[in-house]
């Protein structure tokens, strides 16, 4: 064993010893150094959404030799504007719609405290549905209580969170301006502490898996917005209450593999009940109909071909991400699994060929 591998085993030891021993300090380290990594996991996250479209542009439309200077920057440049004039367009049409629904509903609530649940929802309801209605009510009221002396906090995050999230773009731009760079940096430290063969392989699989987590990643947010979309057209069509609202809940929900319809689901159905509750069956039924569409048409061509996971480990991502990482698990579980499933699965390849050779 050579001196280098060595002094990474004698790390690797000082380290597992550190944690055991000073668990508080070790979680403390962890989260500070998490906290100031942040906008730098949203670079990459970033980074690998924009990475599909770029490298589409690069080898269609911006694939002559003569635009070799320019290609990687162009390439850049009509993503972003292509994505920001999609976003500004559906904020332009969907965000006063949204307003007014959420105004609508906001609306509701004095009628609500006044004269009970059957005020709100327009229509005679169970006792039973009425109790336990209150009895969340109250526990929500409660948690408002307590977390009114931390608004401050929760506006000082949100601004933190919206320069991480700047900070993130702009540093999405750089990784992606100069990823080839990244690569060869990486390639020179695995060089360090492994041989040439085995650097070889890591960089091949890693790439492999990172193009399939991008396209992934990509794909999912491409067909949240298209199902939105649907969603919208058909809630439109059978004049469903809150119809923007409803489609905006249900396209943030479908980022989340197979729970996140019924979530979305659930909560689009409270809104629209305490409006129509006729309409709010139907709108039970068109939901079912524009996901069965989706399930045979968009979602196969867009994402299903990219995640290559059984229903199991597609239902594990987001049960485990969710109950570890809260949002960002919900969402990313599932391309994350993905890509180390794909990754082992070419070492494991790699490796087979090799001892086929042998």
């Amino acid at each position: 064993m050579d001196m280098n591998k060595k002094l990474w085993i004698a790390a690797g030891i000082v380290a597992a010893l550190f944690f055991i021993f000073n668990f508080d300090h070790a979680v403390h380290i962890g989260a500070t150094i998490g906290n100031a990594l942040y906008p730098v996991f949203i670079g990459l996250l970033f980074a690998l959404i924009l990475n599909a479209p770029v490298r589409l542009l690069e080898n269609t439309l911006l694939s002559s030799p003569k635009l070799k200077k320019i290609r990687r920057i162009g390439a850049l440049l009509i993503t972003l504007i292509v994505v920001g004039g999609i976003l500004t367009m559906a904020g332009f049409l969907l965000v006063p719609e949204v307003i007014d629904s959420i105004n609508v509903i906001a609306g509701k609530l004095p009628d609500l405290e006044e004269n009970g649940w059957s005020s709100f929802f327009g229509a005679k309801l169970p006792p039973f549905i009425t109790d336990n209605l209150d009895k969340l009510m109250a526990q929500l009221t409660n948690g408002l209580e307590s977390f009114l002396p931390q608004a401050l906090d929760f506006f000082k995050n949100t601004l933190k969170t919206i320069t991480n999230i700047l900070l993130g773009l702009f540093m999405g731009f750089l990784i992606l301006l100069s990823k080839e760079k990244l690569v060869e940096g990486l390639r020179k430290t695995l060089l360090y502490i492994s041989d040439e063969e085995k650097t070889q392989k890591t960089i091949a699989s890693l790439a492999m898996a990172t193009d399939k987590f991008s396209r992934f990643l990509a794909g999912q947010l491409f067909e949240a917005f298209i199902f939105g979309m649907m969603c919208l057209l058909a809630f439109l069509i059978f004049k469903i209450p809150y119809a923007p609202l409803a489609a905006v809940i249900m396209a943030f929900a479908n980022l989340i593999p197979m729970v996140g319809g019924y979530i979305g689901g659930a909560v689009a159905f409270l809104f629209i009940f305490s409006a129509n509750p006729a309409k709010a069956l139907v709108f039970v039924a068109v939901i079912l109909v524009v996901q069965q569409i989706e399930q045979v048409t968009t979602y196969p061509v867009v994402v299903g071909r990219y995640v290559g996971l059984s229903s199991f480990w597609i239902l594990f991502s987001v049960v485990v991400g969710g109950g570890l990482f809260g949002f960002w698990g919900l969402v990313l579980g599932v391309p994350v699994v993905a890509f180390f499933h794909q990754f082992f699965k070419v070492m494991y390849g790699m490796k087979v060929k090799k001892d086929l050779r042998n």
